[in-house]
């Protein structure tokens, strides 16, 4: 049973790499079997299609970073600590797995069952932690009256999103960690209530700029 799921996990990283490096359409059953050391049969052992494999590759790393990020907001003391964190969080994940980020972003567009068929209930979960901070935030007067985290949690989500697009099809060619940071501070002065001073950036130390780090 260990050695099996050593296998499925074995595709699934070998998956990864060669989404990225030959992008979903192009890549094969056989250069993912190559690329995790096992025949093309054993593949098919595990997964019925690339599809398969693609939307697997999807849910597992998605329940992973639902995980730890949990895990890391829990910790917490409020929702100004915990939307910071979630912007922290993004960068990390960015940097520690270029070609995850990729397939997440890019290649998995490319699978019409993805787009069309499939309902990625751990996606919308990975934004309902986002909301549930926005809320938290609202309700305890820390963010604007006026803010709706039902929406916001998309912009915000989407802006972020934008931008590791950008730094994907650019070969990480600039800072992804100073551009979110930019990100991060225009939301937060955006939506943090303006009377309470400590809410604001320059009372917690949080960088200043709002660099786009070579986004153009």
């Amino acid at each position: 049973m260990k050695k099996e799921r050593e296998k499925f996990f074995r595709i699934l990283d070998a998956a990864v790499r060669v989404f990225a490096q030959k992008g979903f359409f192009k890549a094969r059953i056989s250069d993912i079997a190559k690329e995790a050391g096992v025949a093309d049969g054993t593949v098919y052992l595990y997964f019925k299609n690339k599809d398969d494999i693609l939307i697997q590759v999807f849910e597992v790393n998605l329940d992973r970073i639902l995980k730890e990020l949990h895990l890391q907001l829990s910790v917490l003391p409020g929702p100004l600590e915990k939307l910071e964190r979630w912007f922290r969080y993004q960068v990390e994940l960015f940097q520690s797995n270029k070609e995850l980020v990729e397939v997440l972003i890019v290649e998995i567009r490319q699978s019409r069952r993805f787009m069309k068929e499939y309902t990625p209930n751990l996606y919308f979960a990975y934004l309902d932690i986002l909301g549930s901070v926005l809320k938290e935030g609202k309700e305890e007067g820390v963010f604007v009256e006026t803010l709706d985290a039902n929406i916001l949690k998309y912009a915000i989500y989407g802006a972020v999103e934008e931008v590791a697009l950008r730094w994907v099809l650019k070969g990480g060619a600039f800072d992804i960690s100073r551009a979110i940071d930019g990100l991060f501070l225009i939301w937060l002065e955006g939506i943090a209530y303006k009377k309470g001073a400590a809410f604001l950036p320059e009372a917690r130390n949080v960088p200043s700029h709002t660099h786009n780090g070579g986004l153009s």
